[in-house]
């Protein structure tokens, strides 16, 4: 007599191999979605660093009669332009940028300056920089990932 079919012990390892394959499939998907946040970041930052030039060279007053300089700071999860005004103290934000899901800032200088006309980016105290802009996913500190932002506003990728 022919037996047809499969024993217990071929469907058991199969399904364990099965089931492996899957869990290293659904882990790898998971790791890959993290480093598109952050590599999404890092393209937000330089979207935004080019926009806050755009802005200054363009010369706009912005509600200001006299334009000193754009402030970019980096808070929480947000990247936010403002005028600064040689007269007006109240100024409101133009643009807000928003961060991914789960990544926020954890910057120790949040604030840069870009002076109009020129576009050129300078930190605290009229340092030429380089400035370095890190961020992390908000469940992990293991995963920092940094961008570098230079005086000519140039941003470039630098992951730890």
């Amino acid at each position: 007599m022919q037996k047809q079919g499969f024993t217990l012990i071929e469907l058991l390892v199969a399904m364990t191999v099965i089931l492996l394959l899957v869990g290293l499939g659904l882990a790898n998907y998971v790791r890959f979605n993290e480093r598109q946040k952050l590599m999404q970041t890092q393209e937000l930052i330089r979207q935004a660093v080019s926009q806050a030039q755009n802005y200054a060279r363009s010369g706009k007053l912005e509600g200001c009669t006299t334009l000193e300089e754009y402030e970019m700071t980096f808070v929480g999860t947000e990247i936010e332009l403002t005028p600064v005004c040689a007269v007006e103290a109240d100024t409101e934000i133009i643009t807000t940028t928003q961060l991914p899901t789960n990544i926020n800032f954890v910057v120790a200088n949040p604030t840069l300056t870009i002076v109009p006309i020129t576009g050129l980016v300078y930190g605290p105290s009229d340092s030429t920089g380089p400035f370095t802009i890190s961020f992390e996913k908000t469940n992990s500190t293991d995963e920092i990932s940094s961008v570098i932002i230079d005086h000519s506003g140039s941003v470039k990728e630098y992951t730890e």
